[in-house]
């Protein structure tokens, strides 16, 4: 969310968030909102769509690395594909890595290595690699 903000409406460069990456998220709130999870975050339909990435507005400037576990069940690929397609449609910067043999508890383990796949990756994003 921080990549679709207008950070030139607030003063500061266009550019001041020069890339991020999400990992086997959920990037449309509207499921969560039509299911049993709902009776605890009680989401209205306008907060959901005001809180899910995929209904932003892409990126002004910066890069996205979408990484989702292969071992994901189909909503999360559904939602990094929808996302991707959303924001690369509207110009904006995506790249999407389906790692093998990760859910999101085990790819967040990717992070504690400096030279696993993702950790590259995101050096790569910030020119460090």
């Amino acid at each position: 969310m921080l990549l679709a903000t207008d950070w030139a409406a607030l003063g500061l460069p266009a550019d001041v968030v020069k890339g991020g990456c999400a990992i086997s998220g959920l990037y449309d709130l509207e499921p969560i909102r039509l299911c049993y999870l709902n009776d605890v975050l009680r989401l209205t339909p306008e907060v959901a769509r005001r809180n899910s990435p995929v209904t932003l507005p892409p990126p002004r400037a910066g890069a996205l690395l979408l990484a989702v576990g292969g071992d994901e069940g189909p909503e999360y690929h559904r939602q990094t594909g929808d996302l991707a397609a959303a924001w690369g449609a509207g110009g904006g910067r995506v790249d999407v890595m389906d790692m093998a043999g990760h859910d999101h508890f085990s790819i967040i383990g990717e992070l504690t290595s400096p030279v696993s796949t993702l950790a590259r990756a995101i050096q790569r994003q910030m020119g460090l690699a």
